[in-house]
């Protein structure tokens, strides 16, 4: 496929193996995939020029295309299926396909605007509509180490996991492979193989699923809350952002696999679904604060 359509080809493969390996897995495929193509294109070369008009060497090429084209458009529909996930990146997907159609603009070209666009929306736009997202990655992974503390660590593959709580696969086993480069996960091979926990369910905490998936729990303009500076009225705000993410680690670095799947979960979250309105979505729309009446006073901050 490589002697047909390289800069494709040298493309998509270093990314799949930036998925599986990281940056060593890009650079092991992209030597796997370039090195065929090198000696074809020096070996066979020149005997492909003399024979061009030989009836079964324009045979061989039309069908080695064909081919080409069936494997590129299948690897296409499952690389659309993992990164088109909003109408953001289906935006980047759209503009990205009309410059290639309409413009003939190079692939290495549009790549590289492709990652400038995701680095700018993300960036400028709101990843959701909620106030704390709770991503597709962290919900797959959470539930499939789960299902591996419920069957006691593992070792259970990727299609048993993806079929029992109906996830889509690929998109699992990327998740999976993250979570094992982090150190969560381990790998079995042979007939009896599949991933397991690294470590008790009892050691693994929410948290430490999403963190490697998604980043830190809390940001403010992509930096740690305490990084923030404000001035004037908004001079204390920076305090309520750090209280967000303490609230947020009181929960998610609280509760681990084990607690899940014994249904016993920690008293400060059983507090929590106690409250008044837990179970409830608020309106968009301008509310009461909601909190436990104050007895006291406030007292006055210290100035800093």
């Amino acid at each position: 496929m490589g002697l047909i359509t390289l800069g494709p080809v040298v493309i998509s493969a270093t990314f799949i193996g930036y998925l599986v390996g990281g940056v060593a897995g890009a650079v092991i495929a992209s030597i796997g995939i370039f090195t065929p193509i090198y000696l074809g294109v020096v070996v066979a070369g020149r005997w492909f020029v003399r024979h061009r008009a030989n009836p079964q060497v324009k045979a061989f090429v039309k069908g080695a295309t064909a081919a080409a084209a069936g494997a590129i458009g299948g690897a296409t529909v499952v690389l659309t299926g993992q990164a088109v996930v909003d109408y953001r990146t289906a935006g980047v997907a759209l503009v990205a396909l009309g410059l290639l159609w309409r413009f003939k603009v190079k692939e290495p070209y549009i790549v590289g605007l492709g990652a400038i666009a995701g680095l700018l929306l993300h960036q400028s736009l709101p990843d959701h509509n909620g106030v704390v997202y709770i991503s597709a990655k962290a919900d797959y992974a959470t539930r499939a180490l789960l299902a591996l503390a419920a069957a006691g660590g593992g070792p259970i593959t990727g299609e048993v996991l993806a079929r029992e709580q109906g996830l889509p696969l690929k998109f699992l086993e990327n998740t999976l492979t993250a979570l094992r480069r982090s150190g969560l996960l381990e790998t079995q091979r042979g007939t009896d193989g599949g991933y397991r926990l690294a470590r008790p369910a009892d050691r693994i905490t929410v948290a430490d699923i999403m963190r490697p998936l998604d980043g830190p729990l809390a940001e403010v303009r992509g930096e740690k809350p305490e990084a923030a500076v404000y001035s004037g009225p908004a001079e204390h705000l920076r305090d309520v952002w750090v209280a967000v993410r303490a609230a947020l680690r009181g929960v998610l670095e609280t509760v681990t696999l084990a607690d899940i799947v014994a249904g016993e979960l920690p008293p400060v979250v059983r507090d929590l679904l106690d409250r008044p309105g837990a179970w409830e979505r608020r309106s968009v729309s301008a509310s009461e604060p909601v909190g436990p009446p104050r007895t006291a006073p406030r007292r006055a901050r210290p100035q800093r």
